[in-house]
């Protein structure tokens, strides 16, 4: 199962997957939220050590480091 977000904006449902990019320009994973889910790259949950949060404005969801204090 597919971890999703549905936003409280827009009312939308967004997906969390893992994007490998080419490793000559980057060598960090990105973890895009869309619309629609792809079974080879959707991610099943965020660790702890992340958090979701929601845009205020525009609505898309993003994944940030969680704070430790």
């Amino acid at each position: 199962m597919a971890f999703s977000v549905k936003s409280n904006k827009s009312g939308t449902t967004c997906y969390l997957h893992s994007q490998f990019p080419d490793s000559r320009t980057s060598e960090r994973t990105l973890f895009p939220f869309t619309n629609e889910m792809k079974a080879e790259a959707s991610l099943a949950g965020v660790s702890g050590a992340f958090t979701v949060r929601e845009s205020m404005q525009n609505g898309l969801p993003l994944l940030k480091r969680a704070t430790s204090k």
